[in-house]
């Protein structure tokens, strides 16, 4: 056959240069919708690793004090303004020698990442575990309870230190609580901001008003009930046998009575005054 006609090959689908705008909308949509599901995961990640990292240095913290009581006769730390310069728990004459020699600095073991800006020091200690203590407080512990050292029986439970108030200082000398804990209010209870708390509420320096011991706004959950310095929340404590625990204000106090659940106890006599 002469001049067979081949066929006509298929047009070629015009060339596209990108997205069309409901594609692009679509991909936009997608990429929003795993950014809300993922970032509240992140960010709760976050809060989940430096509390750890809080529960971390308080055990630091609890070894030192066990060490320096294991070199004092089972006694823990006195905490005394004089003679002057004082000894505190903390101080490099004291437990604070037992931990690594950066001491109280900014960001050390001294200090829990969820603190308020430039904390030098996030913890304070039970009164309690004190072996001595300041007149004006020591005044009270006869009062609301008694003293207990190294050898305390439901070590569990006494809680040694927690993470406390930072309002003292400046942001030159660096932020940090009150060094003692724990004598505050007439009842356990009140202390951890049960009822009616510590009444009236206690002036913590720079951070305000509060009426509980232990600042559970610091790893307070995003959608938490609580506002401001409100005893709602959770905090690290470090206890007398050594274990550090994240303890929410429902673990430590009943909220229809205001009383101690006695999960924690700062001394003996809570049980009689809860």
């Amino acid at each position: 056959m002469y001049g067979s006609a081949k066929p006509l090959a298929p047009a070629a689908p015009p060339k596209r240069d990108g997205f069309t705008l409901v594609e692009l909308l679509v991909v936009i949509g997608i990429i929003a919708l795993l950014m809300g599901i993922l970032l509240p995961t992140v960010a709760g990640t976050r809060r989940q690793s430096r509390s750890l990292q809080c529960a971390s240095n308080i055990r630091q913290l609890c070894v030192a004090i066990f060490e320096y009581a294991a070199d004092n006769k089972g006694r823990f730390p006195s905490n005394l303004q004089s003679p002057a310069p004082g000894t505190f728990w903390h101080y490099t004459t004291s437990a604070g020698g037992y931990v690594s020699v950066d001491g109280p600095a900014k960001n050390g073991v001294f200090t829990c990442p969820d603190d308020v800006e430039g904390a030098k020091r996030s913890f304070a200690m039970n009164a309690f575990a004190s072996s001595a203590a300041d007149p004006v407080i020591a005044g009270l512990i006869p009062k609301r309870g008694n003293y207990w050292g190294s050898n305390a029986r439901d070590s569990s439970r006494l809680i040694l230190i927690a993470e406390a108030w930072s309002g003292l200082g400046n942001d030159v000398s660096g932020r940090e609580p009150s060094n003692l804990m724990g004598y505050r209010g007439t009842t356990a209870g009140q202390r951890f901001g049960g009822g009616a708390g510590l009444s009236p509420p206690v002036n913590f320096g720079t951070v305000g008003l509060a009426n509980s011991e232990l600042p559970f706004v610091r790893h307070r959950a995003a959608h938490s009930p609580g506002s401001g310095n409100q005893p709602i929340g959770a905090v690290n404590i470090g206890y007398a046998d050594g274990h550090v625990a994240l303890k929410t204000n429902g673990d430590l106090v009943d909220p229809d009575s205001g009383r101690s659940t006695f999960d924690s106890i700062w001394s003996s006599w809570d049980w009689e005054n809860p």
